[in-house]
């Protein structure tokens, strides 16, 4: 059934893009929603270093807008204890506003948390292929006819001592 819709997949995929190449008024939403739906954690521990300094660089930018949304959210409380007269839409964009930005930093967390995740998993796979490798090179040494002739000779040595 995705098959089917691939076509369709793809021409709102270059839509989107589109709208995003001209600058479209909700442009950095999508950004952001794209940024945190990515699923990517890298396969290596390179990619998933790069994937993380982007996530910081996308939690600064968070961060930056806080003071923002900290001084809209008491400027929206200041009119609404002052009975405003569109106190409740003020209300309503506030609290959708304040709803919004706890969802994307619950986003945010879950997304460091995975890239956490897949970075201690590729330090384990980096650490064990090493190991893999250095216990594979000691094989070759402990099985070379060669050095099982000198340590034989070493012990004998070492029993005549």
């Amino acid at each position: 059934e995705i098959d089917a819709h691939e076509d369709s997949f793809r021409a709102t995929d270059e839509a989107g893009q589109a709208l995003l190449n001209t600058n479209h008024y909700a442009s950095e939403e999508v950004k952001e929603k794209a940024f945190l739906l990515n699923e990517d954690l890298g396969d290596s521990l390179d990619s998933v270093e790069a994937l993380l300094k982007k996530h910081e660089d996308f939690e600064k930018s968070l961060s930056a807008q806080e003071e923002k949304i900290t001084a809209l959210d008491e400027f929206a409380t200041k009119l609404i204890q002052n009975n405003h007269y569109a106190k409740e839409d003020v209300a309503t964009r506030r609290d959708a506003l304040l709803n919004r930005r706890n969802a994307l930093h619950e986003r945010a967390q879950s997304r460091r948390t995975g890239l956490e995740d897949s970075f201690h998993l590729q330090q384990f796979f980096r650490d064990s292929d090493e190991l893999k490798s250095w216990i594979n090179e000691k094989m070759k040494t402990a099985t070379d006819e060669a050095y099982k002739e000198r340590l034989q000779v070493y012990r004998v040595r070492m029993r005549r001592a």
